[in-house]
């Protein structure tokens, strides 16, 4: 990863850079907008950016507002874009800080002056936003604001707002009566502004969080009491502020949700800065806020690794750790940290202390696993299929060498445990996986873990070990073929499942169905030890002669081997070999794979590689 950091359409040279800068995306829950704010810590040994120093980026320049970028060319996305508040030299430490702030930040600083009628508060928002503190459409995602606006509107939810420059409220108090009275969140992922209006969870899926994510000890949790079981709330009646107030039943006491949050000693309508125009609009915020404060939030905060740096404000995650299992938490909070590789994390329980919504907590029952099959550097692993009509997927838990590391080991396909939801299927129903990029000769154990869609995991399979072919570049371990005629690798295929391999060790035989074929798979597979001509050159000519009733029922393919990386390039187009087949390969070392696709075999059956040269 690196980070490229410009300042006024200056970029900053890395080594220029003492620390990488952290910002704070907020999405608070409370309608606090807080300005995401972030420290640029440049070098200033030699004075380069001192605003006294000719040569500066800052000298004679009127660097206020001036646009600062934080470019992302790993995630290949911009991460800040910010403006100069600030700049603080420090001479004993030869710095100098670009204090940097985004669009919230000017929300403070401006001051209200705004007037409409029959808007809801998501388009209030928007146009205080556009026309008064300057965002443009580009720093704006706009499909939260249609959503609220259309939510809003079919509450009956529009309002009557009128704001003068007597009145002295800044751009920043007025948006923030408008998210509290109409329950939604203003907030910010990569400088963008987002809004979103609250709704209850209704058992929608988000990023699986689990403790292999979670750095150890870094969970906490407390509970927040903001509670209401009453609203009193005003709206415009002909002309007449009228007071719709409402007490839930059955409670002891109120805990009012009061609109608008002034006191106005007069029922004149005109009175009022802010008034929903329809008795409707006033219960549709009023039993809003009921269901969102109905009990205590719980809140919690965590450290993750990493991998999950692309999380943002008001991302749905479901924690998997401890006592939660898929547990749904609404993200207020993400700071990622460049400097530790880590990312902090603070966030809502959407159905905790009380489940709201009903949770399927059964897990499906447990995969068997059948085989673990060894290939070019990788293995092949088979195992049943869960019929359960809410599987997901499966979790395929690799350990190099002994039973019991089950995390963390790489693979072509990720880190295990690997996610497999839509695995392939044998002909005879069992699913399978390839997992190559292991070490070559080494032994794994393997199992497998079942999951559904409420993230409900399985007991664990069997264990079972295999080892990957043992493939080195020491010449006896390599076919030397002089181009002469060729016949050490015959196949004699005489009895089904069992059939000769020759030589011993010179063909690996699958004797099921490991082979992704769209239409008809095969009953067999045979991949040989690596071919090479023993002079070094290239290998222009391979002959190979197959012996079957139907002309589709043996096929070749060849992919070159690298020695230096032990390594395999791409298989070739699968070819018929019944009769005569010649390949071209131009490489100097490859490997063959022969697929039969015989319904039954018989000892007719068998592939010859007559010639190399």
């Amino acid at each position: 990863m690196a980070l490229v950091i410009t300042i006024d359409s200056n970029e900053i040279p890395d080594g220029d850079i003492r620390t990488y800068p952290v910002a704070r995306n907020v999405a608070e829950f409370n309608s606090n907008l807080i300005a995401s704010e972030m420290d640029i810590v440049l070098d200033n040994t030699d004075g380069t950016y001192s605003d006294t120093n000719i040569l500066s980026i800052f000298y004679g320049v009127n660097w206020v507002d001036k646009e600062v970028t934080v470019y992302d060319d790993e995630l290949e996305l911009y991460t800040w874009k910010g403006r100069i508040k600030n700049l603080v030299q420090d001479d004993s430490a030869a710095t100098l800080t670009v204090r940097t702030a985004n669009y919230v930040r000017d929300l403070v600083d401006i001051t209200c002056v705004y007037s409409g009628s029959g808007i809801t508060p998501a388009e209030a928002i928007y146009d205080i936003l556009v026309d008064l503190v300057g965002v443009t459409d580009d720093y704006i995602q706009y499909d939260g604001f249609q959503d609220a606006i259309a939510r809003q509107t079919a509450g009956s939810g529009t309002l009557v707002i009128t704001f003068t420059a007597d009145d002295n409220k800044s751009c920043m108090s007025v948006i923030q009566e408008l998210l509290r009275m109409s329950n939604c969140v203003l907030y910010t992922v990569n400088n963008i502004l987002h809004l979103w209006q609250w709704r209850a969870w209704d058992g929608v899926l988000g990023t699986r969080v689990t403790d292999h994510e979670i750095i150890p000890g870094t969970f906490k949790s407390e509970y927040d009491f903001t509670q209401f079981n009453a609203y009193s709330i005003y709206w415009n009646n002909g002309g007449t502020a009228t007071l719709r107030s409402v007490t839930k039943a059955g409670t002891d006491g109120e805990k009012k949700f009061v609109v608008p949050d002034e006191n106005v000693e007069t029922t004149t309508a005109a009175s009022y800065r802010i008034l929903l125009e329809a008795q409707a609009g006033a219960d549709y915020y009023g039993d809003m806020a009921y269901t969102r404060y109905a009990n205590p939030t719980k809140k919690c905060s965590f450290t993750l690794d990493d991998s999950m740096r692309e999380l943002a404000p008001n991302e749905q995650v479901d924690l998997t750790t401890g006592d939660f299992v898929g547990e749904p938490v609404r993200l207020t909070s993400v700071v990622y940290d460049p400097n530790n590789r880590t990312v902090t994390c603070e966030g809502i329980f959407l159905n905790l202390p009380v489940n709201v919504v009903s949770r399927d907590e059964t897990p499906p029952e447990a995969p068997l696993l059948f085989e673990v099959l060894p290939a070019h550097r990788g293995l092949f692993i088979k195992w049943s299929q869960n019929t359960e009509t809410d599987l997901l997927g499966y979790k395929l838990f690799l350990s190099a060498g002994s039973p019991g590391a089950w995390v963390g080991l790489m693979t072509n396909l990720g880190e295990s445990p690997i996610d497999v939801r839509n695995p392939l299927l044998t002909l005879d129903g069992y699913c399978y996986q390839q997992v190559g990029e292991l070490v070559a000769g080494a032994t794994y154990y393997v199992k497998v873990r079942a999951y559904d869609t409420s993230f409900n995991e399985s007991e664990d399979s069997n264990v079972m070990a295999g080892p990957t072919l043992p493939y080195t570049t020491d010449s006896e371990n390599l076919y030397s073929c002089d181009g002469e005629l060729y016949t050490g690798v015959s196949l004699d295929i005489t009895n089904p499942h069992s059939g000769t391999v020759p030589g011993g060790e010179d063909f690996t035989l699958y004797d099921s169905d490991y082979y992704d074929m769209l239409y008809l798979g095969p009953t067999a597979i045979y991949e040989s030890r690596i071919l090479w001509n023993g002079d070094g050159d290239t290998i222009e000519s391979l002959t190979v002669k197959g012996f079957a009733d139907r002309v589709d029922d043996i096929k070749v393919q060849w992919a070159e081997y690298y020695p230096t990386t032990d390594s395999l390039g791409a298989w070739s187009t699968l070819v018929s070999c019944v009769g005569t087949c010649i390949l071209s390969p131009g490489v100097a070392y490859l490997m063959l794979r022969f697929v039969f696709y015989s319904t039954s075999w018989s000892d007719t059956d068998k592939a010859l590689v007559t010639e190399i040269s």
